[in-house]
């Protein structure tokens, strides 16, 4: 029921549109008809590129995305097993964590141009800080509890980290990057 009153709201929201636009109670200047937009949008699809740019804007957040969790998760890792390399990094990394990445866009575009890098930048900031922050936080919110039972049943350090602490860890950091991974106004900016 819930999928069938969501589908009534735009049939009606789409009902509502046919009949003030084809029944030409609202002139198309305010309100185009659904099939002049359908129109438009496949002009701008297919005979203005906007596939084209869609399709390489979705290329420079994927390597973005890529490069940044190649750097971060090792990093988490590094932070949240070593009080050496959290208490180096932490410094650096717990004020830039809330600070709006927007904020960057203009050193980005001074230092690098507005070529693809200072665009991959915005990007590989939007996910670097999270990931390194979420996964050095679910190493040290393993359950201490799980990792003396593992170790009385003789398990060593190395099974406890890649069994335990490490799956952990990139659960937390999986599950908070869901509502991290890319502003939606920035994402319509790359």
């Amino acid at each position: 029921t819930r999928i069938a009153l969501g589908a009534s709201s735009l049939g009606l929201v789409a009902a509502t549109w046919a009949v003030l636009t084809y029944g030409v109670l609202v002139s198309p200047f305010f309100l185009p008809s659904p099939t002049a937009v359908l129109d438009g949008l496949m002009q701008l699809l297919f005979d203005q590129g906007l596939l084209g740019a869609v399709g390489v804007s979705t290329l420079r957040i994927v390597v973005a995305f890529l490069l940044s969790v190649v750097v971060a998760l090792p990093l988490g890792v590094l932070m949240g097993t070593f009080d050496a390399v959290n208490r180096f990094f932490d410094p650096v990394l717990a004020p830039l964590r809330y600070m709006p990445i927007t904020a960057f866009i203009p050193l980005l575009i001074l230092w690098f141009g507005i070529g693809i890098w200072s665009k991959v930048l915005v990007v590989i900031f939007l996910v670097l800080f999270p990931v390194t922050i979420n996964t050095e936080a679910g190493l040290r919110t393993t359950s201490e509890r799980l990792i003396e039972m593992l170790r009385s049943f003789g398990a060593t350090g190395r099974q406890i980290f890649f069994k335990v602490s490490l799956p952990s860890a990139l659960v937390t950091a999986i599950a908070n990057q869901q509502t991290n991974v890319v502003d939606p106004p920035l994402t319509a900016a790359l």
